[in-house]
């Protein structure tokens, strides 16, 4: 498959002749899963019943394998030269959001500025599509899963998204599924590195 095997050149292109800020803009993604997958050919199971026919769970959810992000973007790096100096880039995690009243993907971005830090969480797509789909226990404990995120909230009330890991001097990052609470300003904790080293050298000095 490519590109055009899933998105039409509106898309692709901008030939509806509208403006987008980005993906996210009402209409800038024409493309469904439904478009090749109509819901009356589904499989039929117990999560296509419960997610797939009532429209409150994206396809992405549960056929999704992984979602990729980076940690630490180095702002004052990408302020001096326009370009990022990720610390490391990260995968297998995949974030449940809501958007527009419908459980999907997303992702996380953290960066420091100034001795401040911060984190954005934001719906995100990934290309990294599976036929066998997630099970019930993936995502609910309930269900007989063993969910890491949900263990340690329902335990302690946060989770530990990022955790800097003193002897291998990385940060890693929670993996599996992780459905974002209601408490997700509180709940979420994120380890930060900030590279002190010179802003405009793009080659990092890993004692820095």
């Amino acid at each position: 498959m490519t590109c055009i095997s899933c998105h039409g050149k509106a898309e692709l292109h901008g030939d509806d002749g509208v403006a987008y800020t980005s993906w996210l803009d009402s209409g800038a993604v024409k493309t469904a899963c439904t478009d090749c997958h109509p819901k009356t050919g589904l499989s039929v199971n117990t999560s296509h019943t419960l997610h797939a026919q009532t429209d409150k769970v994206d396809c992405l959810a549960c056929h999704t394998t992984s979602i990729v992000s980076c940690v630490n973007c180095h702002f004052e790096t990408l302020l001096v030269t326009g370009k990022n100096r990720a610390m490391a880039k990260t995968k297998n995690f995949e974030l449940l959001v809501k958007r527009d009243g419908k459980v999907t993907t997303g992702s996380f971005m953290t960066f420091t500025y100034k001795g401040k830090s911060n984190y954005i969480l934001a719906p995100f797509r990934s290309h990294l599509i599976q036929k066998n789909a997630k099970t019930c226990a993936d995502c609910h404990n309930n269900l007989g899963g063993t969910n890491s995120a949900i263990n340690e909230y329902n335990s302690t009330g946060y989770i530990t998204m990022a955790k800097w890991d003193s002897a291998t001097k990385k940060i890693n990052i929670k993996t599996g599924v992780i459905p974002i609470p209601p408490t997700w300003r509180t709940a979420l904790k994120f380890d930060y590195a900030t590279y002190t080293g010179d802003s405009s050298n793009m080659t990092s000095d890993p004692t820095k």
